[in-house]
């Protein structure tokens, strides 16, 4: 039974059965959506293609859902200080078009944007912008892009954008929406609910803690001697 458009959290499920004789039961049962975990480690060439070996480990990748059944995925990766992000297959429209994030580092899903909560977004140009919210239902650009990188590539009908966040922006669980704007006004997002400017509709996201090349992950003692 698929379920689609769900924030995480937990759900009740009624389910309906009919024979040919018109008689019906129904049962509930309880589901619960977990959040999407990013995996960690591997690498990450920051080239605007979606191949590498660390998004090859991210089995829950997001979806955009486009009408005329068109899809763009996310995959995501947490890399040694860095969280990356790369679409693929978004659909190629005139004019200008762009894609971008919006995340709540501490998941705390207020209803507007907090100085706290950030977006970055990169054109298909390659042109990244960046800003954080401003408490009222809006958000205020920096006047340079800061902590993310970006690079866009585009071929046939589609293009791809790779972005490059630093990890210390984020806690181990936090909420984001991702966000594919095109023709003027027109926009797709994930979670498909959502309002770019109200984190209480991002979906939550966990960041596990990364495993760096010792072996050891960060802020594990337990293993030094005094």
């Amino acid at each position: 039974l698929p379920l689609r458009g769900f924030l995480p959290g937990d759900y009740q499920v009624r389910l309906t059965a009919k024979d040919s004789d018109g008689i019906t039961a129904e049962t509930t049962l309880p589901v619960t959506i977990k959040p999407k975990a990013v995996p960690t480690g591997g690498e990450v060439a920051l080239d605007g293609r979606c191949f590498d070996p660390a998004y090859a480990a991210d089995g829950g990748r997001l979806v955009l859902r486009y009408e005329g059944g068109l899809l763009a995925e996310a995959a995501m990766a947490r890399v040694e200080d860095y969280v990356y992000v790369c679409l693929s297959g978004l659909p190629l429209h005139q004019g200008k078009e762009a894609v971008e994030l919006r995340i709540d580092p501490d998941a705390s899903g207020d209803d507007f944007m907090q100085p706290s909560d950030h977006f970055f977004r990169i054109d298909r140009d390659g042109v990244i912008d960046s800003g954080v919210g401003d408490g009222g239902g809006g958000d205020v650009p920096d006047t340079e892009a800061r902590d993310v990188l970006g690079v866009v590539t585009e071929g046939g009908t589609s293009w791809q954008a790779e972005l490059r966040v630093r990890e210390s922006l984020l806690g181990e669980l936090v909420r984001l929406g991702v966000r594919h704007r095109f023709n003027g006004d027109e926009a797709v997002g994930w979670p498909e609910a959502l309002d770019e400017y109200s984190p209480e509709t991002w979906g939550l996201v966990s960041m596990p803690t990364p495993i760096f090349s010792d072996g050891f992950e960060s802020g594990d003692t337990s293993a030094w001697g005094p």
